[in-house]
């Protein structure tokens, strides 16, 4: 993919006020130019600024305390690859069109393929920053760590059967010999 050309998309999508405009008057239009692929760069924009509003609320709401929500910071993570894997997609695609019109149909169904699964998937990451079990699970594995379910590993099956997983290892030298463990001063005082 042409870095120029991503990086083109992105200045005209953030900083051309006519291109906003256009979007928001015609979305069709603005997004004319990426053909069957335009509605996957329009969800790219929006999902965005979707993005943008989600975390700005985040950060209000658990303002020092996200840092220690994982989970939820790797949610924004993960829809933000999605939208950025979506738009480069779409980009390649047309570029590949634009260098060798016979690739064209197959690159754009390959784009948009890809692309629907990636809308899916970001989909439900948004839905899952709002909708989560992140708190019943941590409570639950402090519970585990402080020993509230040691019931539940008597049913558990060991995967190694009736042998150890990890192999013995020889007794250490000072445990096997009776003086290994004196100095060795000591030792050449004896034997003199």
């Amino acid at each position: 993919m042409s870095e120029a050309t991503l990086r083109q998309f992105l200045e005209r999508l953030n900083g051309d006020a006519s291109f906003r405009e256009r979007a928001q008057t015609d979305p069709e239009s603005a997004f004319a130019e990426f053909g069957p692929l335009g509605s996957h760069i329009r969800y790219v924009e929006r999902g965005s600024r979707k993005l943008a509003r989600s975390t700005f609320y985040l950060m209000g709401r658990y303002q020092a305390k996200l840092e220690h929500k994982g989970h939820l910071l790797g949610r924004i993570v993960d829809t933000g690859a999605e939208l950025y894997a979506i738009a480069c997609a779409c980009v390649y695609a047309q570029t590949l069109a634009r260098e060798d019109a016979t690739r064209r149909d197959g690159a754009f169904e390959l784009a948009d393929l890809f692309a629907r699964q990636a809308r899916r998937r970001a989909d439900a990451l948004f839905h899952e920053l709002w909708a989560n079990d992140d708190a019943s699970q941590y409570k639950a594995a402090q519970q585990v760590l402080e020993g509230r379910y040691a019931w539940f590993d008597e049913d558990v099956m060991d995967p190694s059967g009736e042998g150890a997983m990890i192999p013995e290892h020889p007794t250490p030298a000072k445990d096997r010999l009776p003086r290994a463990g004196e100095p060795v001063q000591a030792q050449a005082e004896a034997v003199q």
